[in-house]
């Protein structure tokens, strides 16, 4: 697979985007927010500073990750199909 970042995302300072992710439009990622690998963020999505979205979980459109937030697979309110 390969990482994609969509159209007019901002990745704030020590943002991480780890292999084979896929980052919608329009996508902020505030600072030290990481994505592990095969992570998936719909468009307009914000992801708070220093969150932590664990590999093969789905951001769905428009969600909102707070501050300082775990975010594991099984997560079912985050799920997008």
């Amino acid at each position: 697979m390969v990482t994609r970042v969509g159209d007019g995302c901002l990745l704030m300072v020590g943002a991480h985007v780890a292999h084979d992710c896929q980052i919608g439009d329009q996508v902020v990622m505030a600072n030290n927010a990481t994505l592990a690998g095969h992570v998936v963020v719909g468009d307009y999505a914000i992801l708070g500073g220093l969150c932590a979205v664990h590999q093969h979980v789905r951001i769905g459109r428009h969600a909102m990750i707070g501050g300082m937030s775990g975010v594991e697979r099984g997560t079912s309110f985050l799920m997008a199909k």
